[in-house]
């Protein structure tokens, strides 16, 4: 990707032995903090995901996303800004939801679009791209026109 701040995954397993393991992974790789988009729904079947990543982030957001839907104007905010605030003290971040597909390739994609002002295919492209290169994949579309037309906007209103 454009920067080397920027980081998508998918979630940890739900167990507090692979709750850690996920931590001690994203640790390893400089990894300072940590962007969960998993919905209120999903975040309930951790015993305290929040708690165990405050332990070993610096920083801990909570953007809640609905499954294969696409963010309110506040949580897209909440996103992005806790981005822009881990670039400002040169610290990694991690974006995650359930599989690491849609809702983080979403928010990849509008960080591109608003940080870097990449067009919204090549924020797409770019950020599908990222994931192949390891083995995984992204559909920053996969809430259908609804998540274009979030794109669309967030370009359109970069600064």
């Amino acid at each position: 990707m454009h920067d080397d701040i920027v980081h998508c995954a998918d979630r940890p397993g739900y167990d507090d032995e692979d709750v850690n393991a996920w931590i001690d992974f994203m640790v390893a790789r400089g990894i300072r903090r940590v962007v969960c988009l998993l919905s209120d729904t999903r975040l309930e079947r951790y015993d305290d995901l929040p708690a165990a990543y405050g332990r070993r982030f610096s920083a801990v957001t909570h953007a809640p996303i609905d499954d294969h839907g696409i963010p309110s104007p506040e949580i897209l905010e909440r996103a992005l800004t806790a981005i822009a605030e881990a670039e400002s003290a040169g610290e990694r971040i991690v974006l995650h939801c359930a599989a690491g597909m849609g809702r983080t390739g979403l928010i990849a994609s509008a960080w591109l679009c608003r940080r870097h002002a990449v067009t919204v295919d090549d924020a797409i492209r770019e950020v599908c791209a990222a994931a192949h290169r390891v083995g995984a994949n992204r559909d920053p579309l996969e809430a259908g026109p609804d998540a274009r037309a979030l794109l669309e906007a967030v370009w359109a209103a970069r600064q």
